[in-house]
């Protein structure tokens, strides 16, 4: 026994693995491409499903297999097993984890290349290819019961796909058992599973570190094992049986083993023997028949001998010639005449000789017959040679074919005499020092597994150092043990197959009355609670049926209580008022528990009596008072109180129970958050003894009792605030609309049906847009879709009523955490402005007529103003005079244009859309107020993109937007300071962006600053004169234009405005009007 590990793999199968094409490995090679063809068809969605990356990784483990497949390869024994690549497996394992096909394309590529370099055989190929598809499969188990989560292991799914198909079947190992007795001894079936088995088991233990299972994809699927009770007794039963069929194999074919050899090596001692004692005769007449030759010389003359030879030597069939040789080799007679020494006769003429004593050679050959030569002295310094033919005669016959076994005669220099050969004398083929000795006495026993096969060997010590070896193949003890081992198998086979149809008819009649009984149980579950479940059997099953069918009757009787107190409780909510809701309560209660008496006494906080309802023989509870001394006890105790016999109670209960004549009572407090609402008192005529369920559904009528109490209080409080919430809507003179979390009228109060001009009726539960019908409140509606907090805005109707609108949210009050944040509803309160907006309107206009005409004078006034330096020389004081009518007549004529541009934007004036650049406009924009800004020692900075800034609008309103942002910066920041401008590409807008280190805005004047004549009520802006129109008119510029302005400020820290307008496209129709 020996451990081998090949780089170079032999380009022959070795004997005892050859018979391909045999019907046995026919057979078993349809049945593995019939199982992976199956496996592979079961799964070959994965074809579809598969990516690239895991293409990719596929091909790279196929070429890592092959590669592993070819070396390292290891063995135990040549001739018993082909070279396993120990290292090969670790790719397939990692195909595996993909699925059934990585698996098996990547296994078919390491079981082709071992077939082209080693093993030979089709067969083992797809041995390799099912155990990576047996394992892909199994590691790719989706189910969730304990026995697939074990086989998704990979250590576990390697193992058992290894002992099933590759690299060392159950039935290979099996079937070589003997083979690996007679070449190892009990350890050489060990150490084969430890070669095979333990590289595939560590392998597997590193891929589960590496890339851990994954969780089954369908949680909670069962197998099909976990779905049925018989297939999982007889599943189980049949690996049991398996196993112990494969131990009983196992030992059967060790001892059969082992008895065979022990007779075998008995049989070869016997034959040893006899095959010693002829060839010691052979020798012995060979040296009688030169002593009694020498004899009749030694009687004769030399010149007589030539004829004594010719005479003796024919007549002998032991002799195949003779001759009389002197000291010095020369020969002075001979049969047949002329012989010579050769060189053998020569070595043993001049050896030492001992007289009377014959004497024989090495072997030698004589026309490829193998010969020995025996030597005997003569007187006068004479010597007689004998030359004995050694494969003739009886001794030939000895040694000839005796299959199973063979015979070899060796001589001293292990060259095999018998059987002849062509040529002569060859080496002995089997090397007895790689063997493995098994008895040593007189006689060597070998056992010896070379390429050459498997034997049993037994060497024999003769004479001359010649040996006699007898071998006997393994095929036969492997033969021998196989006509045991074949019917014994059968025998198991069918004593597996009869136990497994009888587990199968025992538990399938096990599980008949649990299947019937689980269908009665669905049946139940169905809501079928007269069914009865008892089955006809004492039987454990019989009591378990009987079990359940107690729980059968009390679950039906908890339902018809569950039933009759749902009815109860309906009958109760159906009426508002409490004191009557609460009788009707009482009075249904009394007759689901049959009690004489019901009695509900209501507390406050302060557990004064706000109410008590009774029913039947109950004692009284006072209003306004505290609640008596049987239900303070009950309140204090904060759980049910139950007096089942009137004399166990405390004296004050048995004598109020005796007063009432009740002879039981269960008390119980109700509860609400800790909080007690009130006590619930029955009382029995009858002592009584509830069960737990009893006293549950006692407690659960207590608890139903609570919150439907507290629910009816709340309804009542609810109904009146309703009346109260209805009182005020209708006496309000402002429309107020109500919307539900869905934005759906609620409610509607007179003053919004007569001013909007609707019918609450018809438009309630419709939503604002629908029921209003009016597009003039979209934008408002979006706006509060969008927001949580309050909005105002104006609204003109359809109508023409101009209404100033607050919209308010309604957000649940809520302390704890999870209170949500989002509107539940809004409440919409309309206030009729359209008065005041007609008399602004009148304002403006005449404002429009005053400052229009102002402004032909005031272009007068300013030319003569710049025609005084013409008249005559101006001094220093006239000046100055001069230049601040100047500065203020600008002043003047600017307040008039904005104010006169805004109007004419508020009242539909067309602006001229046309191609313009922005970058321009900007830079005349900053060009015209530098000087201004140079004055205040202000430093306008500019940054403009690189690009001209095309848009579509009006060029003379938007530099005049520009204009005023840059004004307004410069004169509300205190020199020196610094006013940057820049222009920046947002997406679908250009925003020019003024940004200043002036005094700032505050936060709650941010939104109004845009509005007509609006300034910030502050000292800073008091002293800066202003109109508060210039930033009204960018407005008015940016919501033309389709753009937005807006702020962004801090007090002390200076401010930034932002415009922005569309990019260049063509404008619309409607935005061309």
């Amino acid at each position: 026994m020996g451990l081998e590990i090949i780089l170079n793999p032999p380009m022959a199968l070795p004997p005892l693995q050859q018979g391909q094409g045999s019907i046995g490995e026919l057979l078993l090679l349809f049945l593995h491409i019939i199982a992976l063809g199956f496996l592979l068809v079961q799964h070959r969605s994965f074809l579809i499903t598969v990516n690239p990356k895991q293409a990719m990784g596929i091909l790279g483990l196929m070429a890592s297999c092959g590669v592993l497949s070819a070396v390292p390869l290891v063995r135990t024994v040549p001739s018993l097993s082909p070279p396993f690549p120990f290292l090969a497996p670790l790719p397939i394992l990692f195909a595996a984890r993909w699925g059934i096909w990585p698996g098996a394309f990547v296994s078919l590529t390491g079981g082709l290349v071992s077939f082209l370099l080693t093993s030979h055989s089709p067969l083992y190929m797809f041995q390799q290819a099912l155990f990576g598809a047996l394992v892909g499969w199994l590691v790719t188990l989706e189910y969730t019961d304990e026995l697939p989560r074990l086989l998704r292991l990979p250590r576990i799914a390697a193992s058992l796909a290894a002992f099933l198909t590759w690299p060392l079947p159950f039935y290979i190992f099996l079937a070589s058992l003997p083979l690996y007795y007679l070449a190892g001894g009990w350890q050489m079936p060990l150490v084969e599973l430890a070669i095979t088995f333990g590289p595939v088991f560590l392998e597997a233990t590193l891929l589960d570190i590496l890339w851990p299972p994954r969780k089954p994809l369908h949680p909670g699927k069962p197998s099909p094992f976990a779905r049925s009770l018989t297939l999982r007794v007889s599943a189980y039963l049949v690996l049991f049986l398996l196993l112990v069929s494969f131990a009983f194999i196992s030992v059967v074919s060790s001892l059969t083993t082992q008895t065979n050899l022990e007779v075998l090596l008995n049989t070869l001692d016997r034959d040893a023997q006899a095959l010693a004692s002829l060839t010691e005769d052979f020798l012995n007449r060979g040296r009688e028949v030169a002593g009694n030759l020498a004899l009749s010389l030694s009687r004769e003359p030399p010149e007589q001998w030539s004829l004594i030879l010719a005479k003796t030597c024919p007549t002998s069939s032991l002799v195949q010639s003779c001759l009389v040789a002197e000291s010095n080799g020369s020969v002075i007679a001979s049969y047949p005449p002329s012989l010579s020494l050769i060189d053998e006769e020569a070595q043993l003429l001049s050896s030492p000789q001992v007289p009377g004593e014959a004497l024989f050679s090495g072997i030698y050959t004589l026309d490829g017959e193998p010969f020995v030569s025996a030597l005997t002295s003569l007187p006068g310094n004479y010597w007689l040679m004998l030359r004995l033919p050694i494969a003739r005669g009886t001794l030939a016959a000895s040694f000839g074919n005796r299959k199973p076994e063979e015979a070899f005669l060796l001589d001293r220099r292990g060259r095999v005499i018998i059987p002849p050969s062509s040529p002569p004398l060859p080496e002995f083929p089997l090397n007895l020092e790689k063997a493995r000795l098994l008895r040593s006495t007189e006689r060597a026993f070998y056992s010896l597994l070379s390429e050459q096969g498997g034997w049993i060997v037994v060497r024999q010590p003769l004479p001359l150092g010649w040996q006699a070896v007898i071998t006997a193949p393994y095929g036969a003890i492997v033969a021998r043990v196989n006509a045991l081992l074949v019917p014994f198998s059968g025998f198991l086979i069918l004593v597996t197959i009869s136990l497994t149809i009888l587990a199968i008819a025992f538990s399938s009649r096990v599980a008949s009355p649990l299947e019937e009984l689980s269908q009665r149980a669905l049946r139940l579950a169905r809501g079928h609670l007269e069914e009865s479940l008892i089955l006809a059997r004492d039987d454990e099953i019989g009591q378990l049926a009987r079990a359940l069918d107690r729980m059968r009757l009390t679950l039906k009787a908890r339902l018809d209580d569950s039933y009759s107190l749902l009815r109860i409780s309906q009958k109760a909510l159906s009426v508002r008022d409490l004191e009557r809701s609460m009788r009707l309560f009482l009075e249904g209660l009394k007759g689901l528990t049959k009690a004489s008496g019901a009695g509900l006494a209501l507390v406050d906080k302060s557990g004064l009596v706000l109410n008590f309802i009774s029913y039947g023989g109950i004692w009284q509870e006072q209003k306004g008072e505290r609640l008596s001394p049987q239900s303070r006890l009950v309140a204090m105790r904060k759980r049910p109180l139950l007096i089942g016999k009137a004399q166990e109670a405390s004296p004050i209960l048995r004598d109020t129970l005796r007063e009432i004549g009740a002879k039981a009572a269960i008390g119980m407090p109700l509860l609400i958050g800790g909080r007690l609402k009130g006590v619930l008192w029955l009382t029995f005529k009858y002592p009584i003894d509830l069960t737990p369920s009893e006293m549950s559904l006692i407690t659960a009528i207590a608890g139903q009792l609570s919150v439907m109490a507290e629910n009816l209080g709340l309804l009542e409080k609810a109904e009146r605030e309703r009346l109260r919430l209805e009182a005020i809507l209708n006496s309000t003179p402002d429309p107020i609309l109500v919307l539900d979390e869905l934005g759906r009228l609620a409610i509607v109060n007179p003053a919004a049906e007569e001013m909007l001009g609707i019918e609450a009726e018809r438009i309630l539960g419709l939503p604002l847009m629908e029921a209003l019908r009016d597009q003039n409140w979209r934008g408002f509606v979006e706006q509060m879709n969008r927001s949580t907090t309050t909005i105002k805005g104006e609204i003109t109707t359809i109508r023409g009523t101009v209404f100033h609108v607050w919209a308010s949210p309604i957000i649940p009050s809520g302390d704890g955490a999870g209170a949500s944040q989002m509107p539940q509803g809004w409440v919409i309160v309309l206030r009729d402005i359209t008065p005041f907006k007609e008399a602004e309107r009148s304002r403006t206009e005449m404002l429009e007529i005053v400052l229009h005409d102002l402004r032909s004078p005031l272009t007068l006034v300013q030319g003569y103003v710049k025609m005084l330096g013409q008249v005559g020389e101006l001094n220093r004081q006239q000046q100055e005079i001069a230049g601040k009518m100047l500065r203020s007549l600008d002043h003047l004529t600017g307040l008039v244009n904005n104010f006169l541009d805004i109007s004419r934007l508020e009242t539909g004036l067309r602006v001229q859309l046309a191609p313009c650049w922005l970058r321009p406009i900007v830079e005349e924009a900053v060009e015209e107020m530098r000087d201004r800004a140079a004055e205040k020692s202000i430093l306008l900075e500019l940054r403009l993109p690189p690009e001209p800034c095309p848009f579509f609008g009006d060029r003379d309103f938007v530099k005049r937007a520009v204009i005023n942002l840059l004004d307004n910066a410069i004169k509300y920041t205190p020199g020196p300071g610094q006013v940057t401008v820049s222009v920046e590409d947002a997406a679908r807008f250009w925003v020019l962006k003024v940004q200043d280190t002036g005094i700032g805005i505050p936060q709650a004047d941010q939104q109004r600053i845009f509005e007509k004549f609006y300034r910030v009520k502050s000292s800073e802006v008091i002293r800066v004169r202003g109109s508060g129109l210039g930033l009204a008119l960018v407005k008015s510029v940016a919501e033309r234009h389709r753009g937005r302005v807006w702020v962004k400020s801090e007090p002390g820290k200076g401010s930034t405005f932002y415009f922005a307008i569309p990019k260049a496209r063509r404008p619309s129709g409607a935005e061309m009007q």
